[in-house]
């Protein structure tokens, strides 16, 4: 998060959303929300974690899809009166990268929008556009609910 910004005020602030520290947090805003279809807001600042010479990865774009996504399932969450829980990427399908690198104060919308999902799993488009033109689109899978213990599983 460059700097926290709330765009929307009928949308909660995304540190309200997502269960990262403030440092981890990538993005700015949540600038619509409708249920299916997330919309939010990013600007690559000098003083990310993953700036280096003026430019970060561009495979961080993958991180600012997956928190879009946990932006959108936090705000349905607050809806239902549910807590804010962990999320887990847990594939990625067809993701295209059309750039090597992000640069500083580099303005990014992140769209996702749901595909399916369940009581626990959930698929969705992501993608997301820099000066008009999509740099990055992939198709995430995420997982949220219980864990199996580590003596569980062998």
């Amino acid at each position: 998060m460059c700097s926290p910004s709330h765009r929307n005020e009928a949308l909660p602030p995304v540190t309200d959303l997502i269960p990262h520290s403030e440092g981890m947090v990538l993005l700015d805003a949540v600038d619509e929300c409708d249920g299916d279809r997330c919309v939010c807001s990013a600007r690559i600042c000098p003083s990310s974690l993953f700036v280096e010479e003026g430019h970060a990865p561009a495979i961080l774009t993958l991180e600012h899809m997956a928190q879009a996504v946990a932006a959108s399932v936090g705000i349905e969450h607050r809806a239902h009166a549910r807590p804010i829980e962990t999320g887990f990427l847990i594939s990625i399908r067809t993701m295209t990268l059309s750039i090597d690198y992000l640069r500083v104060g580099d303005s990014l919308r992140i769209e996702v929008e749901r595909i399916w999902s369940d009581q626990h799993s959930g698929q969705f488009r992501g993608r997301v556009i820099r000066d008009g033109d999509e740099i990055a689109a992939a198709v995430l899978t995420t997982y949220m609910g219980p864990l199996p213990q580590l003596d569980e599983v062998q």
